[in-house]
């Protein structure tokens, strides 16, 4: 990967061709190669915090109109060109300008979650019923596919059941989703960035990453109200608690590879614990978020490096 990035890093041309090759690698064989897009919102991202915010901007400018190029002679419109602009390429450039202008990985990461907080909000204030909305939409799409000849092995009304519980989520976690993207794009840059000009910086400030006690006070108030409160009030609380949580669980991995560090673990401890939180994940999920919430007033890190 760090060869990738000095590539990328050679000149406007390459920054171009990077971006997009990752982009269309990522389309190629989606979901498999989905996590590649990633990479391609990093390119986006290495350019803006190492060259500035003008020469990110042609590179977004240039990839559109590189895949749009590519995409009308292919198919014949340059749609896909836009799609990957709005979905991929601008939101990683605005949010490596925020971490170019303010240079704090903490303040613009809470500044994803306020995003995805607002979003969230905004939905459940302009359409009085999201969830309905998304069940609709879940049922039309159900119904195509099994005129497609495709078939779902739940009976009716089990399908029903899912459909009316995924949609009562359904917001929370595409905006959460998208949310994830960001982070995944300005982390991969940052780590390249790291990696080309200040080998282990990246790493260090990502194993004291700390959201603060009002992010944790916040989250634990909408946990509050989510556990007391019933019927139309606490699916939106549900919906921002996604967003919230999938953001705070990095504090909760900064601490895990902290103290590996600190107690000098091999790799793989670290290997196990991302495969337990893979697969037993709303456990794992709800212990990180805990741990990240604690260390907020317990400051864990540093306790454990006094006791030692």
């Amino acid at each position: 990967m760090q060869m990738a990035a000095a590539y990328l890093m050679r000149g406007q041309h390459q920054a171009i061709t990077t971006v997009v090759v990752l982009a269309m690698l990522a389309w190629a064989l989606s979901p498999i190669t989905w996590p590649l897009s990633y990479f391609s919102a990093a390119g986006i991202g290495l350019v803006v915090l190492v060259h500035g915010v003008g020469e990110g901007a042609k590179t977004v400018l240039g990839a559109t109109l590189l895949v749009g190029a590519i995409s009308f002679i292919a198919i014949g419109t340059p749609v896909p060109a836009f799609v990957l602009a709005v979905m991929i390429w601008l939101p990683a450039w605005l949010i490596a300008v925020l971490l170019y202008w303010n240079r704090s990985l903490v303040l613009t990461l809470q500044s994803i979650m306020l995003l995805g907080v607002g979003v969230v909000a905004v939905v459940y204030l302009l359409h009085g019923d999201p969830a309905g909305w998304w069940y609709q939409y879940l049922k039309e799409i159900l119904q195509q596919m099994e005129q497609a000849g495709y078939t779902v092995a739940l009976g009716e009304a089990d399908v029903d059941t899912v459909l009316k519980q995924s949609s009562m989520v359904f917001t929370g976690m595409l905006v959460a989703m998208g949310c994830w993207s960001m982070v995944a794009g300005l982390l991969i840059a940052r780590w390249w960035q790291s990696l080309l000009y200040k080998p282990g910086a990246f790493a260090e400030e990502f194993r004291n990453l700390r959201f603060g006690r009002v992010v944790a006070l916040a989250v634990t108030l909408l946990m509050l109200l989510v556990a007391l409160s019933s019927g139309a009030a606490r699916e939106p609380a549900v919906n921002l608690l996604l967003v919230t949580f999938g953001i705070l669980m990095l504090q909760g991995l900064a601490i895990v590879h902290a103290l590996a560090a600190r107690f000098r673990l091999h790799n793989t401890w670290l290997v196990l614990f991302y495969v337990l939180l893979l697969f037993v994940e709303p456990l794992m999920m709800s212990l990180v978020v805990f741990v990240s919430l604690a260390d907020n007033w317990l400051d864990i890190r540093n306790r454990v490096q006094a006791q030692r």
